[in-house]
């Protein structure tokens, strides 16, 4: 018997529970497995977003998209407030995703720091991996480290252009899912279709410059230590945290670098007191490492 309004998102949990995104009303509901119905997120008739870091009852959200994960964790995509949103039933909600400031900017990177503007879908994967739509149609991932890049889209919506390369695609993403085997699925409006996401990862790490080079114990190197990720599609690779470290005593500025769009990362380095031949390892998770050689003279 309860009155509910626009439900525009839906999630079940493993344990049968259905949330809804009932947007009209600003408020996430639960329909537990008895039938019985709560507001678990928000406060009706209040859209503007306030609350991050107290319990979710006592904020307001404009809630559009829902989903849950393994874990029971609930995510919003709050259209409204420019911002992805999590809590768990009964606890506290925080944003993940977004600054609340409509735009997009500081991709790839922290997601907390990225701009994105109406988020209109929302989906976490088994591994928790969270997929988000928004912003002129992309569709965009924050990983386990926190760090979000967009993964499919070029920024353009319509007309269709056909398969292939996600990054090169006109898309409309305006709802994301994923399937038990972990397939992703994008609901692209403007162009009248369902689209299959083919995941791509790291498949190796190169050097593109700064290797061979010689400098005076203790000082910094004249040019920094580029390497470029490609993925597993053949293309540049953006996102993937790079790692430098050395077993001799040389100071890296980063220690750990995202790679660009480009799929480069960099760093530069100050040689250490010692004399001799230096070894600088650069690597990402889940490929073979690659290094520099570097020597480092007498004062």
């Amino acid at each position: 018997k309860a009155m509910i309004s626009v439900v525009t998102g839906i999630a079940v949990d493993t344990a049968g529970n259905v949330y809804l995104a009932d947007s009209s009303n600003y408020v996430v509901r639960k329909v537990d497995t008895s039938g019985n119905i709560t507001t678990i997120a928000g406060k009706k008739g209040t859209s503007t977003y306030a609350g991050e870091g107290g319990p979710a009852t006592a904020a307001t959200l404009a809630p559009y998209d829902v989903a849950v994960d393994k874990s029971g964790s609930l995510y919003v995509a709050d259209a409204i407030n420019n911002r992805v949103l999590k809590f768990t039933p009964g606890g506290n909600i925080a944003t993940i995703a977004g600054t609340g400031t409509g735009g997009y900017s500081g991709y790839p990177g922290p997601a907390t720091q990225a701009e994105m503007l109406n988020p209109t879908g929302v989906a976490v994967d088994a591994a928790g991996n969270i997929y988000i739509c928004a912003t002129y149609g992309l569709v965009n991932m924050v990983d386990t480290t926190g760090t979000i890049r967009t993964i499919a889209g070029d920024a353009v919506t319509y007309p269709f252009n056909g398969d292939g390369p996600a990054s090169m695609a006109n898309l409309d993403a305006v709802r994301v899912a994923i399937s038990p085997t972990g397939g992703v699925y994008i609901t692209d409006y403007a162009n009248d279709r369902v689209r299959q996401l083919i995941q791509i990862s790291p498949a190796s790490v190169a050097i593109v410059s700064g290797n061979n080079q010689t400098g005076t114990a203790g000082t910094p190197l004249a040019q920094p230590l580029v390497v470029k990720v490609t993925g597993s599609d053949g293309n540049p690779y953006a996102g993937a945290t790079v790692t430098f470290t050395s077993s001799s005593n040389v100071a890296f500025n980063p220690a750990s670098a995202v790679t660009a769009a480009d799929g480069t990362a960099s760093t530069t380095v100050t040689l250490g007191s010692t004399v001799g031949s230096v070894n600088v390892i650069a690597t990402v998770a889940g490929v073979a490492p690659v290094a520099f050689s570097l020597t480092a003279t007498a004062p």
